[in-house]
């Protein structure tokens, strides 16, 4: 045997799915008495339609419980979820002025997310980054830009390609992390916006 060093790397951290005890403790942080049950009846009957796997990772049970108290229910479907999420990332990421060019602001959500929906499709489906390098980024922002346009799509009546990055960096869903690489909150999202642009061109991956 040889024995290795490696002097970067002093422990190594996994994050493994909540227990159904785990869950509920969390949840007693931020309800109480009924309504604390209420959600308990919730989370037990969504087990069976979402699934525990998906509804004891600790990032879906935050959005579950932050959907419980806008909704006062949790839905059948975790698309539910996460589109929440989602459209209230952009409404927030929105009131934000970053400059004094506001047509980013005035985008409709749902233009928003077709973007990051194409630019996540690109990067791990056309080029199999899971995380989108720095050095690649712009190259794939102008790669969408460039299909949108072929598309008619309304971003590229409303917005040049600069203006177009500007909206890309102004809405975080997409964030630079320390190892340079761009990625979502969480790998669920990502999937979920892939998903959604993978469902219009499923077709083209039967051959």
């Amino acid at each position: 045997n040889i024995e290795t060093v490696i002097p970067s790397l002093d422990y190594c951290i996994s994050i493994k799915p909540l227990s159904y005890r785990s869950a509920f403790q969390i949840a007693e942080k931020t309800f109480q008495d009924k309504e604390l049950k209420k959600f308990y009846d919730e989370y037990r009957n969504r087990l069976s339609s979402i699934g525990f796997n998906f509804l004891s990772l600790p990032f879906v049970l935050s959005l579950s419980i932050e959907y419980y108290k806008n909704n006062k229910n949790i839905p059948d479907r975790i698309e539910n979820i996460l589109e929440e999420w989602i459209q209230s990332k952009i409404k927030n990421d929105s009131k934000k002025v970053r400059d004094t060019n506001n047509k980013v602001n005035k985008i409709p959500i749902k233009y928003i997310e077709q973007v990051f929906s194409l630019l996540l499709y690109k990067s791990k489906i056309e080029k199999n980054f899971f995380s989108i390098p720095k050095d690649n980024f712009h190259d794939i922002i102008f790669e969408c830009y460039n299909e949108l346009i072929s598309t008619n799509s309304i971003i590229n009546h409303c917005l040049n390609f600069d203006e177009f990055v500007s909206l890309i960096s102004h809405y975080e869903i997409l964030v630079l992390e320390n190892d340079n690489y761009y990625s979502t909150p969480h790998p669920i999202i990502s999937d979920y916006l892939i998903a959604k642009e993978f469902a219009k061109n499923w077709k083209s991956h039967l051959d």
